[in-house]
């Protein structure tokens, strides 16, 4: 269109094409407006003009009046779940990635629910990272993958060609659980090494013997199991010492990773709460003290009619400490204190729980 920007008695008359400034703002391009026929006193006027126009097809763009694109790039939704069976007694950390993106999903715990990615069509290799096991000090559990619920056994990385929408469930197997019950007691006390395996194979139980930089030097065996019952082998050990020590599991040619026991005396918390009946709004003092003078972490929780409801305290190196809080609901409260040696008193003590209970009328 043919636009008179000079007001009145123009020298010339500019043409501007609207569609082209339409170009110029919403694909990013260098438009070169053109018939462009002016004299150089016009410039200023000109560009004044220009900016004028510029603005004012913002506002129909904004308004609705000017069409702008809408295109957007389908994308399709990924889901990807890992299902544990048996259901793992630890926490894994489980890791989806999209290989050339840097996709990353992280989940703790016995299932990878659904992590969801949005992607656009194409080809992509799609791969899941998970820890050997779950660890604990007196626990430890190796899966394996078996299949896809859709039964290809392809594993890392399997390509998924995106269409349409896709759910990926994967499944492991349990390949074998070692576990030590309990993992803290007092000398003459039995002990229980279990392992749970799928593959039938002799099991052979070792005290690790570590130097003292905690390095293996030997290993001395405590039982050697040649047959198990379902599965489960298991088997009895009195340790007559205190101390803190190692253990492993050979399962056939596999090598479980340490399980860690604990031999000492144990000592107990002691809790007294002042006042033991409180009325709403009313701070009680709560003590704790740990005998023989054994140091270590010191934890206080609460909880109300046998749930838990939160942590109250937690200190560390402590052999005593005290504090105040303020119940926040009338109720019965159970206050539980539970203590864990460390540093010199680590491998000689084992810590316990005491509890006493609160009244907030």
């Amino acid at each position: 269109m043919a636009t008179d920007i000079l007001g009145e008695n123009p020298k010339e008359t500019i043409e501007v094409s609207l569609n082209a400034i339409k170009e110029h703002l919403w694909k990013g391009k260098v438009v070169k407006i053109s018939p462009f026929r002016g004299t150089k006193d016009m410039e200023k006027k000109t560009i004044v003009g220009l900016m004028f126009i510029v603005a004012v097809v913002a506002v129909l763009i904004f308004a609705g009046c000017v069409e702008k694109s809408s295109y957007q790039k389908p994308t399709y939704e990924l889901k990807v779940s890992v299902i544990f069976d048996p259901p793992p007694k630890t926490e894994f950390l489980t890791e989806v990635e999209i290989g050339g993106w840097g996709i990353k999903e992280e989940r703790q715990g016995v299932r990878l629910g659904d992590a969801v990615f949005h992607l656009s069509r194409g080809k992509y290799p799609v791969c899941i990272e998970r820890e050997s096991g779950g660890e604990m000090y007196n626990l430890y559990e190796k899966y394996e993958f078996v299949q896809w619920a859709d039964g290809d056994t392809k594993f890392c990385p399997r390509e998924v060609n995106l269409e349409q929408d896709v759910h990926l469930t994967a499944i492991y197997k349990l390949l074998y659980r070692f576990t030590i019950s309990p993992y803290e007691v007092t000398p003459n006390t039995p002990v229980k090494f279990e392992v749970l395996t799928t593959v039938p194979r002799k099991v052979c139980i070792y005290s690790d013997i570590l130097n003292d930089e905690g390095f293996l030097i030997s290993k001395e065996p405590i039982a050697i199991i040649e047959k198990g019952q379902d599965g489960l082998y298991s088997t009895q050990w009195i340790p007559q010492r205190c101390g803190c020590m190692r253990f492993h599991a050979e399962i056939g040619n596999e090598k479980t990773e340490m399980g860690y026991l604990t031999v000492g005396d144990r000592v107990v918390p002691k809790i007294t709460i002042e006042p033991e009946v409180a009325k709403l709004d009313e701070p009680v003092t709560i003590s704790v003290s740990i005998s023989r003078g054994v140091e270590g972490r010191i934890e206080v929780k609460y909880y109300v009619n046998g749930s838990w409801k939160g942590n109250l305290a937690s200190y560390i190196d402590r052999r005593e400490v005290s504090f105040t809080w303020v119940p926040p609901a009338p109720g019965i409260y159970t206050i539980k204190a539970r203590n864990y040696p460390s540093g010199e008193f680590a491998c000689k003590y084992i810590g316990g729980t005491s509890e006493a209970e609160l009244i907030v009328q």
